[in-house]
């Protein structure tokens, strides 16, 4: 497929190209490509996908069918990865909340989602963070009132 007349947005500049794209894969920018299927963007912008960060699920809590849903909505809205924020019902905080997430992220059909980790656990002890960062948490969540050594101590990590 072919996407006429965009104007490809670089780091450096705007480009007024066609983009060919191949198995869902851009495999060719340049003026005046051929192909069998077209789409004409007539000056319109391609920009890459978005990246939104501390995404909450709707009223805020996780469970089967949730996550999928933000991720269908994000990539419907231009996001190509959304980072899920902690902050939810059961939080994640612990091994169990966080592979169940991981699990539902794997499912899901629309924008990639990685997930947060609450760096404070409800009755406001350090999470097990090393395990969870191992684990495949991208990063650690936590609110900037929290006490100042606590944060401290969440930065170590």
């Amino acid at each position: 497929m072919i996407i006429k007349n965009a104007k490809v947005v670089t780091p450096d500049e705007i480009l007024e190209v066609d983009v060919s794209i191949e198995s869902g894969k851009i495999v060719k920018i340049a003026k005046n490509l051929s192909g069998s299927e077209y789409i004409s963007a007539d000056g319109k912008y391609l920009l890459p996908a978005m990246i939104d960060i501390g995404v909450g699920v709707m009223d805020s809590k996780l469970r089967g069918g949730t996550i999928d849903k933000l991720s269908c909505k994000a990539k419907v809205n231009g996001f190509g990865t959304v980072v899920l924020s902690s902050f939810c019902t059961p939080s994640i905080d612990n091994e169990t909340t966080l592979e169940f997430a991981k699990s539902q992220s794997t499912l899901c059909s629309g924008a990639e989602v990685l997930t947060l980790i609450s760096g404070i656990k409800e009755e406001g002890k350090l999470s097990d963070i090393s395990i969870l960062l191992k684990e495949g948490a991208v990063g650690i969540e936590f609110v900037s009132s929290i006490d100042g050594n606590m944060i401290r101590r969440l930065m170590e990590y």
